[in-house]
Parts: structure tokens; C-alpha cells; sequence
């Protein structure tokens, strides 16, 4: 399996990855996944295929695993080809997957409040908070980022603050700064920035990070971008850790 732009999402000890593109530029609607609960350093591991595909060629969303049954994976955001026809699909906003055998493996999610304004984008991250609800919202937003970006990851801490790292100006296309992060508050709805000090960690975009269980967050990987985005530079360190203050 060698794909890019997936969605991902872990349910109990399953590592499901949803479609992506492929080197050859085109797009899948296949679902792979890890076994984790059997990874082990002696034995040799294999990959997966979900018995039932997606309905679209789908690539450059977002997953999040729903708090209602914990077992339905939401897919938003993309950019989505029919199968068929291999023409560009605006339908859909949200895509629903359950893996339970005795469900509809993509039940059409009901969205409440289906807000027209709500524009479907790309290169985004989602987060999940313990709202049961499925429905767009549009809350009174206190200050803003200071530019628009995408490629980076967005990690919600306990403290209810969302913390996105990384990423590309949308206007100027170069990597987002590693010395400042923009963190959003869920539950005030307020933009706050924060300053980064310690090691010298490289500017990057398309990274992925986790939240560890003692709070810290471990970024891997990236690449930055120049100015006019015409090649991707590999960055440094490969892993860093950004250890949260109480101040975050």
C-alpha cells in the first residue's frame, strides 16, 4: 500500500486508513487496515483489506472516531471522485464508516443544522470533543490565526485547548513557524498564540503528531515548503517532542 493525503483513524486495537492517492495520481476508495493488537517485534506484520470499500475515490480529508458508539468513523473534508464517472463529487459532506458486522458499514450521517455557509475543505484536521451531536456550528470566534493554513496537526489537550502545529500559509505558501503555535479554546472559542522556546526544531508541513500519555506531544516527519512551493525540503530533527507547560 503506497498512498498519500489518507485519512486514518484508530478504533479499539484496528488502524483503519481510508483511500488516498496513488503514486501513479490516481485516486482510491480502499480501506486498509493495521491489527495492532498483534504487533510484536519477532513477527512480521501484514496489511489488511476492508472487505467493503468507500463509496467515493476520496483523498485530503480528515477522521475522527464519533463519541456516541465509538465505533463509527467520520470522514470529513476531502476532495472526492465518483467511482464511475472518475468526475469531481461535491454531494457529501461527511462520510460515516462502522466496522461492526452487524451494522451499515456507510450509514448517511444526519447532520442537524446543516449550515448552507460551511464551506467543504481540504488538508484540514478535526478533533472530537464529548459532544454527542452531529451538526455544523458556527460560534462567536474571539481573534482569529493570523493567516490561513493547512497541512498541519491539531492535538486536543484536557484542558479543552486545541493545539495545531505546523502547517502552510495559505497565502504565502511556506511552512508555518515552530516558535509560535496557535492554540484555540473550545470552550471559550477564543484564538490564543504562544510562544516556543528550547531546541531549534525546522519549520514543517504535512507531519504527523500524537498525544502521549503524559501530556507530551511527539511530532514526526514533515517537509517545508518554499516560498513558491515548487519543492519540499526535508526538515530536522525527524522527532521532536513539544513538552506543554501548565501554561498551555
Amino acid at each position: 500500500m503506497d498512498k498519500r493525503f489518507k485519512a486514518s483513524a484508530l478504533v479499539n486495537a484496528k488502524l483503519y486508513f481510508f483511500s488516498g492517492k496513488l503514486k501513479d495520481g490516481t485516486v482510491s476508495n480502499e480501506v486498509w487496515y493495521l491489527d495492532l493488537g498483534s504487533l510484536s517485534n519477532s513477527t512480521i506484520q501484514k496489511w489488511n483489506r476492508n472487505n467493503v470499500s468507500m463509496p467515493v475515490a476520496y483523498y485530503s480529508g480528515t477522521s475522527c472516531i464519533s463519541v456516541v458508539d465509538n465505533s463509527t468513523i467520520l470522514l470529513i473534508g476531502r476532495i472526492m471522485y465518483n467511482q464511475n464517472t472518475l468526475s469531481l463529487y461535491f454531494t457529501a459532506k461527511i462520510y460515516a464508516f462502522n466496522f461492526k458486522p452487524n451494522k451499515q458499514p456507510w450509514p448517511t450521517p444526519k447532520i442537524i443544522n446543516d449550515n448552507k455557509n460551511f464551506l467543504m475543505r481540504n488538508d484540514i484536521q478535526a478533533v472530537t470533543t464529548d459532544n454527542n451531536n452531529i451538526l455544523w456550528v458556527m460560534p462567536p470566534i474571539t481573534g482569529s490565526p493570523h493567516t490561513s493554513f493547512i497541512l498541519y496537526t491539531a492535538m486536543l489537550l484536557s484542558n479543552g485547548r486545541i493545539v495545531y502545529i505546523g502547517g502552510i500559509q495559505e497565502i504565502s505558501a511556506i511552512s508555518m513557524t515552530m516558535i509560535n503555535i496557535r492554540q484555540f479554546d473550545t470552550h471559550s472559542y477564543n484564538w490564543i498564540d504562544l510562544s516556543i522556546y528550547g531546541d531549534s526544531i525546522d519549520s514543517r508541513a504535512g507531519h504527523s503528531a500524537v498525544l502521549a500519555q503524559n501530556g507530551n506531544i511527539i511530532i514526526y516527519g514533515g517537509y517545508a515548503a518554499n516560498i513558491n512551493n515548487t519543492s519540499n525540503i526535508k526538515v530536522t530533527p525527524d522527532v521532536a517532542v513539544l513538552k506543554p507547560s501548565t501554561g498551555i
